[in-house]
């Protein structure tokens, strides 16, 4: 009953004044952890709910002081970014850009249609240079090292002897091969849980929750944050010619950022259920999307380059694609509408008032009760009235918003936290000394220099049994790219004194077939064919992970 009972609960100073001690903080988070294209929620771990209160109920585990310490310390983190600047968020300026504004943003575009904007001219020249600047200015200038580095971190969130300290770690990433997301035992089958050897066969690679791995994606949310009540990241790495998920409609509105490459983009104008929830999602589960919806032309079909922003409000139904020779790396911005829906805000008050009064807990008479007695119907007419009557006096918009308001907060400040605690973390982790190995891959980049192994290197490495093929080393490979990545092991192994950096692989190729095409904001000449710089980073550190070649030091 006590409106600031979370502040109370975490400030000693707050405690004190509230005259005693709380006896437990409840903290319920709702994750998906079977993510699959039959389950709603394969797109990304749901937003928690949260339920903060003073008592102690049975089987509830009161938190350790630390915990509570760490919540306390990202709250006055939260304090000092709200009290700091009451503007809209610098990134949301830049990626609207100075003709539309943030305020003509929210009047004109939000929550009412779908909007692209090219940051990126045709010819790759920047349009508007503050976009470079700042949080939106640190994920775009990302390389293929960067994003290298980002899934390293995704895929060894689990290891316990790094992370041991952390709660609610982030999913690892999904992989998706032909618009199919594997389980976590194919994943470990096919590719011994590695998103760089899926990658080489094909696959695309979603990270839920990166503003939770990445410091760029965080501070990105943080500063959208001065616009939105809350958001995080999703990412989606998807290599030349593919698509990561079918045509499909979101319970939330979305802001996707192109970092690298370029992706065909469709969004379609009629909206099969406006505003959906969770449950609603078309194109989800056995939700399907209605024929009538994709028969019709597109009202944005382009291709976005890095820099460009696509706006597109919950419950529009879209779809991507990569073409040949061109690779793609977005963001995707979730700003969970649904959680702040009217009705949800409305319902979750209304249930919390009604529920402190004990008669209105008690189950309603039963038809044939009511039918048969007019005392009980007229009874059941007044507590109706009555209940009307309160939500009256204590339904105001001041009650809502703050509802909302205390709600975003918690998810800001456990979102926060978790970051904090990861960069610690991250600390943890050092580059090796190793030459063979997972351990001597983590450090492989594209100005790495490799060679082919020795026989002893490669007895060194310990490889997993779902990765020998007939008791030899293999990788599962695009059919597209297998000849042209066979191209470079061979130079390699007849000459064992040749060291060549991972940039370089592509000389060993030969290429029969260039054009000249726009890849990061850059023109370079690229093989028309499906073998991106991503793939050979990709293919460098599968090598060096299992013993066929050696990092260089």
């Amino acid at each position: 009953k006590n409106k600031n009972i979370f502040r109370y609960a975490t400030t000693p100073m707050k405690r004190q004044r509230f005259g005693g001690e709380p006896k437990a903080l409840i903290v319920k988070s709702r994750r998906d952890d079977k993510a699959s294209p039959n389950n709603p929620t394969y797109h990304d771990e749901m937003e928690s709910e949260v339920v903060v209160t003073s008592k102690c109920e049975n089987g509830v585990r009161c938190p350790d002081s630390k915990h509570l310490k760490a919540i306390a310390s990202s709250e006055a983190r939260q304090d000092r970014k709200t009290n700091h600047d009451h503007k809209h968020s610098c990134a949301l300026q830049n990626i609207v850009g100075p003709n539309e504004g943030t305020e003509l943003f929210f009047k004109e575009t939000w929550q009412l249609h779908p909007k692209l904007y090219e940051e990126t001219s045709r010819d790759g020249n920047m349009q508007n240079s503050n976009a470079m600047e700042g949080s939106l200015g640190s994920v775009l200038s990302m390389g293929w090292d960067e994003v290298a580095s980002f899934l390293q971190k995704s895929r060894i969130l689990y290891n316990n002897e790094i992370y041991d300290e952390i709660i609610n770690v982030p999913p690892p990433p999904l992989i998706f091969r032909n618009q199919v997301a594997l389980q976590p035992d194919e994943i470990q089958d096919l590719y011994g849980s590695n998103p760089f050897a899926a990658y080489l066969d094909g696959c695309s690679i979603v990270v839920n929750h990166a503003d939770k791995i990445f410091p760029p994606f965080a501070e990105l949310c943080e500063d959208l944050q001065r616009s939105f009540p809350h958001c995080y990241i999703n990412t989606y790495l998807t290599p030349p010619g593919s698509s990561a998920v079918a045509a499909h409609a979101d319970d939330r509105d979305v802001i996707v950022i192109q970092i690298l490459g370029r992706k065909e983009w469709s969004v379609f104008g009629d909206v099969p259920i406006k505003f959906p929830y969770t449950h609603e999602q078309v194109g989800k589960g056995n939700c399907s999307v209605p024929k009538w919806v994709t028969e019709k032309t597109p009202i944005i079909n382009k291709t976005i380059l890095p820099g460009d922003a696509l706006y597109m409000p919950r419950g529009h139904v879209h779809c991507a694609c990569t073409h040949e020779g061109f690779p793609s790396l977005h963001a995707t911005v979730a700003i969970a509408t649904h959680d702040w829906s009217f009705s949800k805000l409305m319902s979750n008050l209304i249930k919390r008032h009604l529920d402190e009064i004990p008669d209105f807990r008690k189950a309603i008479p039963f038809d044939h009760m009511i039918m048969k007695d007019k005392i009980s119907y007229d009874l059941l007419q007044k507590d109706i009235d009555n209940a009307l009557q309160l939500m009256k006096k204590k339904l105001t918009v001041r009650t809502l918003i703050q509802n909302m308001e205390n709600t975003t907060k918690l998810h800001n400040i456990n979102a926060d936290s978790m970051r904090q605690s990861l960069s610690k973390a991250e600390a943890k982790i050092k580059n090796s000394n190793f030459i063979v190995g997972a351990e001597a891959a983590v450090s492989i980049g594209m100005n790495s220099m490799v060679r082919a192994s020795t026989p002893a290197e490669r007895a060194s490495v310990n490889i997993p049994t779902s990765l020998q093929a007939d008791g030899s080393r293999g990788l599962n490979l695009r059919e597209e790219t297998t000849n042209d990545l066979l191209k470079i092991l061979q130079p390699l192994k007849n000459d064992l004194s040749l060291s060549i950096s991972v940039s370089q692989f592509s000389s060993l190729i030969q290429i029969d077939d260039t054009n000249s095409a726009l890849d990061g904001g850059q023109i370079c000449e690229i093989n028309t064919s499906f073998v991106c710089d991503f793939t050979l980073l990709c293919f460098a550190k599968c090598c060096v992970e299992l013993g066929v070649m050696a990092k260089c030091i």
